[in-house]
């Protein structure tokens, strides 16, 4: 059976003597510590900062509960063994009862209940609840079992978050660069007919018509599986038997055909994978493909063809009990432990970690995430699970870059004039051209965490984004890196200070990718040194004025060297080499610097310069087979700890080869006033 009430039927098993008292009328008489007051629903372990909160709720009388009697009864009772596995996990010693706090939404609905340890406000355990679409608790409460992958109860959900988004939902049908897309948008060169049943689907040439269309993003992975060629292109268009397809494309055509629409776009279907040129011109149209679709479907949860779209799922550990002890069996709620860190995994996990998805997660306008876990659904407005958890609060956007996001920043700094379609109430603190390169750094920390089939596709594949980006913002883009247009060093200069991420290393590849400077240059997770972590978004300090200064980025052609592209600069450079002691920044305990904390992971030096002085700071090679023993340390900007005061500058390391450099690592200096009264000079780095 594929209904959740089915499915759940079996956990019903009455309250026990120690927790009758969870009922639904006496949670909904609780003190409730309501998630309007921008709780947001955070880790409820730091359980501190409310303290005062819960104080002033206390005039309310909570529901009490035994601990000891939870404990007696958990073997027995499932309800007492929910909060028993929390209870059981925090450090003794514990109190002698609990008391019960409701949760609440934005709107007044009921999300769960939080239990407290009365004499120190200590956090406890947190039950979410749950109740069936239409029931007599639905009323109330907010959050609803999850149905079988691919039942009819998911595919009604679908529809009605498509039908949400059509009605409400008015930035959600535009592009990013503010072209309404209508209900039927022009066709891909070629697409699928899934017709609305049967064994067979048809290739077939779009000609310029118009149609909704829905588009597949998932993980091919290592199995074979069908795709047009050279040799099948004629007949794949006399048909495509589903049998000889991968079962994730064959999900994609059920669920097309469930939503009732006829098209279907496939990269591995719709793409000449064996002609180049083909290949080339489709990828450039890829970003258009996934903006105009109608939805784009993701097997999220799928690390290959053989996955599908229907994974089963973990089975809910949910406890069916009655409202009230009086009720029949039709009115019953659940009690269950909710997965705060699915949607994290989600986000990590087979086909988020492919690089090429990132331009089509950024481009959907609406994405139907078929996850390990649940279906969600993502638009510009709303990102929600099946179950009706507000899947936002559970990413941290400093990790992952999202459209929504993306858009908010290009309607502020842009303006109504430019981007009519992302107007909105001006914010207290509106987001600025800053915020634009910020976004840009943390999309590429993310990137460079995804994987490549093909590693010299690492820039190919942020083409799509990149020149949408550029079109918009005015700004030239470089091997991942924007200069601002008129030329302007600030955000440049940031840019160029990437290093490996923690834990990480970085290899060189096996052929020639990008420029030295580039973070593309280089496999492996990169961070930018100016990155602050823990702020809702990243955020680089960059400087008013920079030492450097870009006077033209232009294609160089080296002896013996590739073509790549090279920055003429105007900036200062110091002499300097390895230097065999201890760095005294290391020495000095809670004021360590961040590259000297992490010697074990980085491969990190001291440096003295000409004069052979220690110049006190940290410095790090790129590479642990790439470290020459004297370089030039390429002065970028000296940044400000309060007026007057130099804190440090940053320093990038390059090793000189006549007027050309090329980089090799990267650093800081502690004391700016060293770097001083130096003369700058004209220097071309590759």
């Amino acid at each position: 059976m594929e209904e959740a009430q089915a499915e759940t039927a079996n956990l019903h098993n009455p309250t026990c003597a120690a927790c009758s008292a969870l009922t639904l009328d006496a949670i909904l008489k609780s003190p409730s510590i309501s998630l309007r007051e921008s709780h947001l629903g955070l880790g409820l372990d730091e359980a501190n900062g409310l303290t005062e909160n819960l104080v002033a709720l206390s005039s309310k009388l909570p529901i009490t509960l035994d601990v000891s009697q939870i404990r007696e009864n958990h073997s027995q009772c499932r309800v007492c063994h929910l909060i028993y596995q929390q209870l059981d996990s925090k450090p003794d010693p514990v109190e002698d009862h609990l008391e019960v706090y409701n949760c609440e939404d934005g709107e007044g609905k009921l999300q769960g209940v939080w239990l407290y340890f009365p004499r120190s406000r200590r956090h406890a355990a947190k039950i979410t609840l749950y109740a069936d679409e239409n029931s007599f608790a639905s009323r109330y409460i907010l959050y609803r079992p999850i149905s079988s992958p691919g039942s009819d109860k998911t595919i009604q959900i679908i529809k009605n978050w498509l039908s949400t988004c059509d009605e409400n939902h008015p930035r959600c049908r535009y592009t990013i660069s503010g072209v309404k897309v209508q209900s039927s948008s022009k066709l891909p060169t070629r697409i699928l007919d899934v017709g609305d049943v049967g064994e067979t689907v048809y290739l077939v040439i779009a000609n310029g018509e118009s149609a909704p269309y829905i588009a597949l993003s998932h993980c091919w992975g290592g199995i074979s599986q069908s795709q047009t060629t050279t040799l099948t292109l004629e007949g794949h268009k006399n048909g495509i038997l589903l049998a000889n397809l991968s079962k994730t494309v064959q999900d994609a055509i059920s669920i097309t055909r469930r939503l009732g629409i006829r098209f279907l776009w496939v990269d591995s279907l719709c793409i000449i994978q064996d002609d180049e040129r083909d290949w080339l011109l489709e990828a450039g149209r890829m970003a258009s493909v996934y903006e105009w679709a109608y939805c784009v479907i993701a097997a999220t949860g799928s690390m290959d063809g053989a996955g599908g779209c229907f994974r089963p799922y973990q089975s809910q550990d949910l406890v069916q009990v009655p409202c009230q002890p009086q009720h029949d069996a039709s009115r019953y709620m659940y009690f269950g432990i909710a997965d705060e860190n699915a949607v994290r995994r989600m986000f990590q996990g087979p086909l988020n970690a492919r690089a090429w998805v990132l331009q089509e997660h950024i481009f959907a306008r609406r994405t139907i995430h078929f996850a390990a876990d649940q279906t969600y659904w993502e638009c510009d407005k709303i990102f929600v699970g099946e179950d009706g958890r507000d899947a936002r609060i559970s990413v941290d956007v400093i990790l992952l870059p999202t459209r929504s996001l993306l858009c908010c920043i290009l309607g502020d700094f842009l303006g109504p004039e430019r981007m009519p379609h992302l107007a909105h109430d001006p914010p207290q603190d509106p987001f600025t051209k800053r915020d634009f390169f910020s976004i840009w750094a943390t999309t590429v920390q993310f990137y460079t965490r995804c994987g490549l089939t093909k590693p010299s596709d690492k820039l190919p594949a942020l083409l799509s984004l990149s020149t949408e980006l550029q079109k918009l913002t005015g700004d030239e883009y470089h091997e991942g890196h924007w200069l601002t247009t008129p030329l302007s060093s600030y955000s440049f200069a940031s840019s160029l200070l990437w290093r490996a991420a923690k834990e990480s290393r970085l290899q060189k590849p096996s052929s020639y990718r990008a420029s030295s400077w580039s973070w593309a240059a280089l496999d492996g997770p990169v961070e930018f040194i100016d990155m602050v972590q823990g702020t809702t978004l990243a955020l680089l300090f960059h400087p008013e004025d920079t030492d450097l200064q870009v006077l033209k980025v232009q294609v160089y052609r080296p002896v013996g060297l590739p073509p790549g592209k090279a920055l003429l600069l105007s900036a200062s450079i110091v002499r300097a080499s390895t230097f065999v002691g201890s760095c005294a920044s290391r020495t000095k305990g809670p004021m360590k610097c961040d590259l000297c904390m992490e010697v074990g992971h980085r491969n990190v030096v001291n440096v003295s310069d000409e004069s052979r002085t220690m110049i006190e700071g940290s410095f790090a090679y790129d590479l642990a087979n790439d470290q020459p023993i004297r370089f030039w340390l390429l002065l970028l900007y000296v940044r400000w700890a309060a007026p007057g005061h130099p804190k440090f500058s940053e320093v990038a390391n390059q090793r000189k080869a006549g007027v050309v450099f090329r980089r090799v690592g990267v650093g800081h200096v502690e004391d700016a006033t060293s770097m001083y009264g130096r003369t700058k000079q004209f220097l071309v780095l590759i």
